[in-house]
């Protein structure tokens, strides 16, 4: 089983990705969260193998805060980023991240993301 946890605070994304995550029955949502401190409790504490995150509005520094977590933990999930500028989706991937999504979502590319 592969667990997704999802950070952002915009309830339509997190609708469409666990529409997405719903036709795969190896997925699993194991929550989400619209804060900082909510969210890296539960990485720390449930280790999802995947996370969503909206680099734009819930945290205000996300490289930081993946960086954190690798003070804390020797493995760390792989990062989707969610933004409305394309021009993050260098700083994501150069900060280590597994792909980005450009806002407004679009299923197909939800769908490529969770396939990878």
């Amino acid at each position: 089983m592969v667990t997704i946890f999802i950070i952002d605070k915009n309830i339509n994304t997190i609708k469409s990705i666990k529409k997405v995550l719903k036709d795969f029955s190896e997925l699993s949502c194991v929550g989400t969260s619209s804060n900082a401190v909510n969210a890296m409790n539960v990485i720390l504490k449930q280790t999802p193998d995947v996370v969503f995150l909206n680099i734009d509005t819930v945290i205000e520094k996300p490289f930081e805060f993946v960086q954190e977590l690798k003070v804390f933990k020797q493995t760390v999930p792989l990062f989707v980023a969610i933004s409305s500028s394309k021009e993050n989706a260098y700083a994501a991937i150069k900060s280590g991240f597994m792909d980005i999504l450009i806002n407004p979502l679009a299923e197909l590319e939800i769908r490529k993301t969770v396939l990878k």
